[in-house]
């Protein structure tokens, strides 16, 4: 069963690569993944490559398996796009939308595709500790306390106002 679902996600990795949508593909595919089947009057249609690849898997009798096949179509394609694994660790649970708009500025800032994973870690008290690849952004209240811990041991008594 896996090693199908992997063929027809190679199968939709290599048709969008060969039209050159690749990116296009992976977004209609989130989207996809994305709606609500309880709802259809909020979920979106699938268009273009998709909506193809769709219909072909319908004919072939693989309806059920969509959802496997898509997601493992967007693992595929994140690869394909040089996309950038990314680890957020949170003192408290992040909303979708607020990762979905903290994606969208990595994406921005990175200019290619990001994957995010998010843990909570209650002991940063407050704030992110955002790590890609060797590079960490810290804006935790843990990390805020620890600098002034040093400072305060390299330097004697801080002053704030001292610099």
């Amino acid at each position: 069963m896996d090693r199908m679902i992997d063929t027809y996600a190679e199968a939709l990795l290599t048709l969008a690569a060969q039209n050159d949508c690749v990116e296009l593909a992976f977004q209609e595919a989130s989207r996809y993944l994305a709606r609500d089947p309880d709802n259809p009057a909020e979920s979106e249609e699938a268009e273009g490559i998709l909506s193809e690849f769709l219909t072909f898997l319908d004919e072939k009798g693989q309806h059920e398996q969509t959802e496997e096949i898509l997601r493992r179509f967007t693992e595929l394609a994140l690869v394909d796009m040089g996309a950038i694994d990314v680890e957020v660790l949170s003192a408290a649970a992040l909303s979708r939308d607020q990762l979905e708009a903290l994606q969208r500025r990595l994406i921005m800032r990175a200019k290619k595709q990001v994957r995010i994973s998010h843990r909570v870690d209650p002991s940063l008290i407050a704030g992110l500790r955002i790590t890609a690849g060797d590079m960490v952004m810290d804006t935790s209240v843990r990390r805020q306390l620890s600098d002034i811990r040093e400072k305060l041991y390299k330097g004697g008594v801080f002053y704030p106002w001292m610099r």
